[in-house]
């Protein structure tokens, strides 16, 4: 949530409401159990949803997708 709100923030996105209100749902898996950096977590919100993960250098690489 932290990423999406921050990313939203500094790109100065429009949005009806505050966009905690906006963000349903956040899950975190990796996807490789024995693999710590394999971990991407999904951002549902109402106006489409986020890939999130933080690589090895620490960044923290977003990949937005809208639902239309």
């Amino acid at each position: 949530k932290a990423a999406v709100v921050a990313l939203e923030k500094e790109l100065g996105c429009d949005i009806e409401k505050d966009v905690t209100d906006t963000i349903y749902s956040t899950k975190c898996r990796k996807l490789v159990n024995e693999l710590e950096y394999s971990k991407i977590c999904f951002v549902r919100t109402s106006y489409g949803y986020y890939f999130v993960a933080i690589d090895m250098l620490g960044n923290v690489n977003v990949i937005f997708n809208r639902y239309d």
